[in-house]
């Protein structure tokens, strides 16, 4: 009698365990989010006054997806800070507010491609990007940086 009571209260909290494991939340992110990666490519401009063009792809992680009428949405901010050769930060250099809906839905790694306009007073040079990406829906944020040259 003892050992069937011990095995039906095995069995009773090896399932209930597992019940509570397979009910998480279906919104909830498995990975925290993270910028993982960052690839930073110049380009020489021909515009007037505009000394370089910047293109920054980044890879980040563990955004939340919020599902309304037209879809699936990510919101995210980006806020790119410079650091130049003269190690001067330019603080909040550009600021992004981004809203993405797609009716499909997203993977698990989010592709963004932030364009930057360097003008003349940039001079040839190494210089520090500092991406900050903040995911508006979960609050959380993450920083990565780069360097690159001119």
């Amino acid at each position: 009698m003892r050992v069937l009571l011990k095995n039906g209260i095995f069995v009773f909290t090896t399932l209930t365990l597992s019940f509570f494991l397979n009910c998480k939340d279906p919104d909830a992110i498995d990975t925290e989010f993270k910028i993982v990666d960052m690839d930073v490519l110049t380009l020489p401009s021909y515009e007037e006054n505009i000394n370089a063009e910047v293109y920054c792809l980044t890879k980040l992680v563990g955004f939340r997806v919020k599902k309304s009428n037209e879809g699936n949405e990510v919101q995210m901010n980006f806020t790119i800070d410079l650091i130049t050769s003269r190690m001067d930060t330019l603080k909040s250099f550009e600021v992004v507010d981004t809203l993405i809906t797609q009716k499909e839905k997203f993977d698990n790694v989010l592709m963004i491609e932030l364009y930057l306009q360097l003008d003349s007073t940039f001079k040839e040079g190494k210089y520090l990007l500092r991406l900050n990406a903040t995911d508006k829906l979960s609050g959380n944020s993450s920083t990565f940086k780069k360097e690159f040259e001119i």
